[in-house]
């Protein structure tokens, strides 16, 4: 790596920092309309304590994914209008949560640690 910096090829330092809001209060109530889907942080489907947003956001893309798929190779577009339901059914239902009561933050955080996303993909 000290060939590389010494040959200008990378930096040697931080670049930048970036941040934003990020959502915690669960999934927004609804995640699709209008053939929009939000999928991840988006939808609301965040999880900041234990990193557990990433698989929700792997997740609810793959499921709108298939959803969209769906709807256009059978030209039935009205079928997103499912993704809400289907989303809720195969997520966790994770406890809310509230920084002074930290029974709550343990909770949420075994249900996650617990939840095993559906293999295969299979939306019903």
């Amino acid at each position: 790596m000290g060939r590389l910096i010494a040959d200008g090829l990378i930096y040697d330092g931080i670049l930048g920092a970036t941040g934003g809001l990020l959502p915690v209060n669960g999934p927004l109530k609804k995640m699709q309309d209008d053939g929009v889907l939000l999928v991840g942080d988006a939808g609301g489907l965040s999880e900041p304590f234990c990193g557990g947003g990433v698989a929700l956001a792997i997740v609810s893309g793959e499921y709108a994914g298939a959803l969209i798929s769906d709807a256009h190779q059978n030209k039935v577009p009205d079928i997103l209008t499912g993704y809400d339901d289907v989303v809720r059914k195969h997520l966790p239902q994770v406890p809310p949560f509230a920084l002074d009561v930290p029974e709550l933050l343990i909770d949420r955080l075994a249900c996650m640690a617990q939840w095993q996303p559906p293999v295969p993909l299979h939306i019903e």
